[in-house]
């Protein structure tokens, strides 16, 4: 195990030093997303993090931590943005979705094709997941939504499929 995480932590490295690291900080000062850089992450085979099948990368938590860190240590913006794709947004479709929207969307997540992306957000308790108090009902041929829900997202405008999943337990 201490050999895959240490050959994890050297090819990360050595890509993110010099592939991300000499032209990150234009994208920032231009507030602009770095398109161009994600066939370097794809490269680096991080894509779905822990998730197995469907393309994604099936790393140990361990693993998936020191790539982080490495991603991290080099750019931090980087490292949140692979954390909110991998995690939130493919991590929520690996867990939650249907066979066809893994079969259809994780592939081309996992090789940062397609960006994913996660809001959640009320106008009384932010983004205190455990304070929303919209709730969705399962009704004929969708859903009925009662609250005050809003999302936003500094990707939104990146993504060519947007979905609002709402999850309300009691």
């Amino acid at each position: 195990m201490y050999h895959m995480h240490h050959v994890l932590s050297t090819l990360s490295t050595l890509s993110q030093e010099t592939e991300i690291a000499p032209v990150i900080a234009p994208y920032w000062e231009r507030a602009e997303f770095p398109h161009a850089l994600l066939p370097a992450l794809a490269k680096l085979g991080l894509g779905g993090g822990t998730l197995k099948g469907h393309g994604c990368a099936g790393l140990s938590i361990n693993a998936a931590a020191i790539a982080s860190a490495e991603i991290a240590r080099v750019d931090g913006s980087m490292s949140t943005f692979v954390l909110v794709h991998n995690f939130l947004a493919m991590l929520t479709i690996g867990l939650l979705g249907s066979e066809e929207q893994k079969r259809e969307l994780l592939p081309r997540m996992a090789q940062y094709q397609m960006v994913g992306s996660w809001a959640l957000t009320e106008p009384t308790n932010g983004s205190d997941a455990s304070g929303l108090l919209t709730t969705a009902r399962k009704v004929s041929g969708g859903y009925v939504i009662n609250g005050m829900g809003c999302a936003f997202c500094f990707h939104l405008v990146h993504v060519p499929i947007c979905g609002t999943c709402m999850w309300h337990h009691r």
